[in-house]
C-alpha cells in the first residue's frame, strides 16, 4: 500500500505552472504593448502636428520619442503582467476555468490600466509642436483629460 501512496505523490502535477513560460509570455505582451502604444502615440501626435495631419506614423522622424521611454514602457509593461500572473496566484484560489477566467481578468486589467495611465501621461504635446485650433493644450479634442 504504501508504494502506490508514493506512486499517487508523484502523479499530482505541482501548482504554479512553468515560469519560464510566464517569463516569455510577459516579454511578449510587453512587446506587443509597447508597439501598440507607440503606434497610438504616434496617431494622435501625426493629427495634431503643425501643417496639418501627417501620413506616417513618425511626424518629424523620431523627434517626440527616444529609446528610455520605450525601454521604460517595455518593462513597464512586463512588470504589469508579472504582477497580474503573482497576485492572480496569490489571491484568487478558485480552480478550475473558472478560477483561470478571473486570473485573466486580473492581468488583463493589470495591463490595460498600465497601458492607460502610460497613455495619459503621453498623449500631450510640448508646445509649438502642436496646432491649437485642432488640438487645443496639444491633445485631440476627443481627449477627456
Amino acid at each position: 500500500m504504501s508504494e502506490k501512496a508514493v506512486v499517487s505523490e508523484k502523479a499530482v502535477p505541482r501548482r504554479g505552472g512553468a515560469p519560464g513560460l510566464v517569463a516569455a509570455a510577459a516579454v511578449l505582451v510587453g512587446a506587443l504593448l509597447t508597439v501598440a502604444q507607440l503606434h497610438a502615440l504616434y496617431s494622435v501626435w501625426g493629427a495634431c502636428e503643425l501643417g496639418g495631419p501627417v501620413t506616417d506614423d513618425f511626424p518629424d522622424g523620431d523627434a517626440y520619442t527616444w529609446l528610455g521611454a520605450d525601454v521604460l514602457r517595455f518593462v513597464l509593461y512586463i512588470a504589469a503582467y508579472t504582477a497580474g500572473v503573482v497576485l492572480g496566484r496569490r489571491w484568487i484560489r478558485r480552480p478550475g476555468p473558472a478560477g483561470t477566467a478571473l486570473r485573466l481578468l486580473l492581468v488583463v486589467a493589470l495591463c490595460a490600466t498600465a497601458f492607460g495611465v502610460d497613455f495619459a501621461w503621453g498623449v500631450r504635446m510640448d508646445a509649438g509642436t502642436f496646432d491649437p485650433a485642432r488640438c487645443p493644450g496639444g491633445v485631440p479634442t476627443w481627449w477627456p483629460f
